[in-house]
């Protein structure tokens, strides 16, 4: 049977009504038994659990992109705040120590590294090390040997956090260098 335009199937029902009918003349076993036509209600009943599944599947899918989402996230905001990306010493004079923030009280040190020494013992060449201290003993440790030379062992983060200090250099150690 061929069509001349697809004119009829422009009201939906209508189309499923003629693919309903299709299907059961197609696997009806008794041949001269005319086919029921189908009511609007079993169509309804139809299209509603094939949404129904859909709907389910959809909302499996969701559910596991939403998981595997938080565990990238998770993993990301590991490895941006928490991971070591190096760890190491410096030595050097410890210059300052202080105590500051507006909203999270950090202790934020300076450590001035000297590359070259003339014979008077007086650096030429100097460098800055910049760093945060977390533990409440350890940076009065460190005030207590400001002025002194040290040898300080430190981590490097990937960022800094508020309540960690302003530098990304966490400073875990320290020991003072002989004779002082």
């Amino acid at each position: 049977m061929r069509f001349a335009s697809f004119q009829v199937f422009r009201d939906y029902s209508l189309f499923l009504t003629f693919v309903n009918l299709y299907i059961r003349i197609m696997t009806s076993t008794t041949p001269n038994t005319p086919p029921s036509t189908p009511t609007t209600s079993s169509i309804d009943a139809s299209i509603s659990s094939t949404a129904t599944k859909v709907g389910g599947k959809l909302k499996k899918i969701g559910l596991w992109t939403l998981a595997v989402l938080v565990v990238i996230f998770g993993f990301y905001i590991y490895w941006k705040y928490y991971f070591t990306y190096s760890d190491g010493f410096r030595s050097g004079l410890l210059q300052k120590m202080s105590h500051r923030g507006n909203v999270f009280k950090t202790y934020e040190g300076e450590l001035v590294m000297s590359s070259i020494i003339a014979k008077t013992n007086v650096p030429i060449a100097s460098e800055k090390f910049i760093f945060s201290v977390t533990d409440e003993t350890l940076a009065d440790q460190m005030q207590k040997a400001e002025g002194k030379y040290v040898r300080l062992h430190y981590k490097q983060k990937n960022a800094t956090l508020p309540w960690r200090g302003d530098s990304e250099y966490i400073v875990d150690g320290i020991e003072l260098e002989k004779g002082q």
